[in-house]
C-alpha cells in the first residue's frame, strides 16, 4: 500500500494507509455506544476510503457505505465546506488531497480509528468521543464540566483556545488554527497518590513522539516534571487537573499544548497576558523550518499518549522512568529548585539526578545530601 505522505517533518516515517474493515468497526462500535453522532460517522467512513489516496467514484462509495449518491455528494459538501480537501473529475470521482491539517473529528478519526486495535479489544481507545470547538476558553473546562458523564478516553480538541493555563498560574498563548492545543479525561484504576505519574508519563509519550519526527532526532528533551524542549526551548506543556479523595481517583484531565506552526513569540505580543518565559520557546515549524501538519501530529500523540498510561494504569511505572531518564535534558545539571508558591524561595540547590521512585525531581546538594522535590519552578543554576 502507498503510505499516507504527511508533509514536512514526516518523510522518514510515512503514516500507513487505514484499516478500512478496522475503521468501519470502531465506527460501529462508537455509534453503538453512543460516542459518535450518525452523520459524522458517515463522513469518518467517507475520509477513511479516500485517505487510501485513490480517486473512488461517488458510486463506488454509495454502493460501500450502503447509502444513496445524492447522500455521498451532501456528505462531501460538508466536509469540503469544512475546510477539508476533496478533489473530483467527471467520470473518475473523488481524492482526498494532502496534507492532513484540520482537527475535525471526520479527518483526525478516520485515521486514528484504522490504526487503532480491533473493536473486540477491550482497552480504551484514546480519542472516543472525539469533542472539537473551533475556539474554546479550554478544552480542560470542557472535559471538567462533562467528566461525569463523558467515559475514560474522551478527547476535547481546539483550533484556538482563549484563556489556556500553565503551571503555577501561568498563561499558555497560542495562535488561532496554527498550534495544537487537546485535553485527555482519564479515569485510570489507580491510587491517588500515583495520579502524577499519569503526567509524567504523558510528558514521555509527548517527547517520544516528537523526537521521531524527521529532523528532530537527539533534539528533543524533557524538563522536570512537564514541559516538553526541543534544544533546550519549550515546545509543549501539560497541565493535570483530577478529582480525587483518599480512598480513590475518580478522574484525571491531561491538557497538553504543542506550539506547531505559530510563532510564541508572535502569540504572546498578541496576547493580554504576556508569559515572562516566552522567549525560551519555540514551536515545531520554527525548529524544522517548515510547517508540520497538525491532524497526523495529533494521531501520533494520542497513540503514544495511550500506551504509556496503560504502562501505569498495568504496573509498569519503572517503565516510564527508564524512559523518561533517556529523554532527561536536567540529568547531570546544576539547578535551583524555587517554591510554587513563594517563587523567591529556595527550596532545594544542587545537581539534578533523575526521578525518584514516584517521579520526584532528585537534587544532590554539595554536601551530598539528597533531596526528593515534589514541586516547585526548576532553573539552571546561574539563570
Amino acid at each position: 500500500m502507498t503510505p499516507v505522505s504527511a508533509g514536512v517533518g514526516f518523510p522518514e516515517r510515512p503514516l500507513p494507509e487505514p484499516d478500512i474493515a478496522r475503521a468501519d468497526g470502531w465506527v460501529a462500535r462508537a455509534m453503538g455506544e453512543g460516542l459518535l453522532d450518525p452523520g459524522v460517522a458517515q463522513r469518518v467512513r467517507i475520509v477513511t476510503r479516500l485517505s487510501r489516496r485513490q480517486t473512488v467514484s461517488g458510486q463506488a462509495l454509495a454502493r460501500d457505505l450502503g447509502i444513496s449518491r445524492a447522500a455521498i455528494h451532501k456528505h462531501v459538501d460538508l466536509l469540503r465546506a469544512s475546510g477539508v480537501g476533496i478533489a473530483s473529475s467527471t467520470g473518475s470521482g473523488y481524492v482526498l488531497e494532502p496534507p492532513c491539517d484540520q482537527l475535525l473529528p471526520e479527518t483526525v478519526l478516520a485515521l486514528l480509528l484504522g490504526w487503532a486495535p480491533p473493536p473486540a479489544s477491550t482497552s480504551t481507545l484514546i480519542g472516543l468521543p472525539y469533542l472539537y470547538e473551533a475556539r474554546t476558553p479550554s478544552t480542560n473546562l470542557v472535559l471538567k464540566a462533562r467528566a461525569s458523564d463523558l467515559p475514560g478516553g474522551a478527547v476535547a480538541v481546539t483550533d484556538f483556545q482563549e484563556a489556556g493555563r500553565g503551571r503555577l498560574g501561568r498563561t499558555w498563548v497560542c495562535e488561532p488554527g496554527k498550534d495544537l492545543t487537546f485535553s485527555v479525561l482519564l479515569r485510570p484504576g489507580i491510587a491517588s497518590a500515583e495520579a502524577p505519574r499519569l503526567v509524567l508519563a504523558a510528558s514521555v509519550a509527548v517527547a517520544e513522539a516528537l523526537a521521531e519526527i524527521g529532523g528532530l532526532e537527539g533534539r528533543v528533551g524533557i524538563k522536570w516534571p512537564n514541559d516538553v524542549q526541543i534544544d533546550g526551548r519549550k515546545v509543549c506543556g501539560i497541565l493535570s487537573e483530577a478529582s480525587m479523595d483518599m480512598d480513590a481517583l475518580h478522574w484525571v484531565v491531561i491538557g497538553v499544548g504543542v506550539n506547531v506552526n505559530g510563532s510564541p513569540v508572535r502569540a504572546a505580543a498578541t496576547s493580554a497576558a504576556m508569559t515572562g518565559d516566552i522567549g525560551r520557546a519555540t514551536s515545531l515549524a520554527e525548529s524544522l523550518g517548515g510547517p508540520v501538519p497538525r491532524g497526523f501530529l495529533l494521531i501520533r500523540l494520542l497513540g503514544e499518549l495511550g500506551k504509556r498510561w496503560s504502562a501505569v494504569e498495568q504496573g509498569r511505572w519503572s517503565d516510564v522512568r527508564m524512559a523518561y531518564g533517556r529523554l532527561d535534558s536536567l540529568a547531570g545539571s546544576s539547578v535551583v529548585v524555587r517554591s510554587g508558591l513563594e517563587r523567591d524561595v529556595v527550596v532545594a540547590e544542587g545537581t539534578a539526578e533523575g526521578l525518584g521512585p514516584d517521579g520526584e525531581l532528585r537534587v544532590r546538594s554539595s554536601d551530598g545530601a539528597l533531596r526528593l522535590v515534589t514541586a516547585g519552578e526548576v532553573t539552571l543554576g546561574g539563570i
